[in-house]
């Protein structure tokens, strides 16, 4: 049965860029693409004819034709749903296995899938979530994977059957930072700051293991680096064709809260960026 993928569109730029994205990867994966738009019932009339329900069908329908002209996804379909549109898109992330949506960057903001709103459904999805950035270009770069000490499983599994999918390499990278008083203290001896290092790249090597063990011919880099680590993430997520960060689990509801390391990449999207709750089902593996 080949996967479903949604992608969330509202007729912008980044919602061609969240299209092609989709299309590049389902030309490896046998993927259906469910191309989805919302008509917020907020604004929808009562009766008569809508020019906006007009304008919807109308994106969905040259989404299609997109699809259908590239050759790739011989399996497609297109939905107009009446919902509003944060809970609209949260609901596909219950039937869907991926939900792909484009975004510029907030200073650009000029639609419904722009700005905040990715933070928002990525912080409530229950399926992982693609955010691509707008002028999205395919990259042949490695697949970067943010690691902490409450990484979860689903997000490194969701990382390594991507990098396997693109035979490209995993690259794990974790970020330490050493208290100021710490480093006052250490001053210019750099045998602390080895040890330190060292222990990182141990923990990281242990927290890899299970990858490895899975996927034996999957080339694997892990890398530990000193500082913030959104700061560190984004500058591998440059050179990327995908980063991925897990989100802890969480019931779903209005409570659910990023943590910095995603909300900071989600804001700036120096490559597309995978949100993987905890909580999903790692994906299995695939043929390629």
């Amino acid at each position: 049965m080949s996967e479903r993928v949604v992608v969330a569109i509202d007729g912008g730029a980044a919602s061609d860029s969240a299209i092609d994205w989709a299309i590049d990867r389902a030309a490896v994966i046998g993927a259906h693409l469910e191309i989805l738009t919302i008509v917020d019932v907020h604004w929808t009339r009562p009766s008569g004819a809508d020019p906006g329900l007009a304008a919807h069908e109308r994106v969905v329908f040259e989404a299609g034709q997109r699809v259908a002209a590239s050759g790739i996804c011989p399996h497609w379909s297109t939905t107009v749903h009446h919902d509003r549109v944060v809970p609209g898109l949260v609901a596909a992330t219950r039937r869907a296995e991926l939900v792909v949506m484009g975004s510029h960057k907030p200073v650009h903001a000029v639609g419904s899938i722009h700005g905040t709103l990715p933070l928002v459904v990525a912080a409530r999805a229950v399926s992982p979530i693609v955010v691509v950035p707008a002028g999205w270009t395919r990259n042949a770069g490695p697949v970067v994977i943010g690691v902490d000490d409450r990484s979860g499983t689903a997000a490194m599994h969701f990382a390594a059957a991507e990098a396997d999918r693109a035979h490209t390499t995993l690259v794990a990278v974790r970020a330490y930072d050493v208290p100021p008083i710490v480093a006052r203290a250490w001053g210019t001896a750099d045998e602390p700051l080895r040890r330190a290092e060292s222990l990182q790249l141990i923990m990281l090597d242990s927290m890899l293991s299970a990858v490895r063990r899975d996927r034996g011919q999957l080339e694997i880099a892990a890398t530990v680096a000193r500082g913030r680590p959104a700061l560190v993430l984004a500058e591998h997520a440059k050179d990327a064709s995908l980063t991925v960060v897990g989100r802890h689990a969480s019931d779903g509801t209005a409570q659910a809260r990023l943590g910095p390391v995603a909300h900071d990449l989600l804001m700036n999207l120096p490559s597309p960026v995978a949100v993987v709750p905890e909580r999903s089902t790692p994906p299995r593996r695939r043929a390629l």
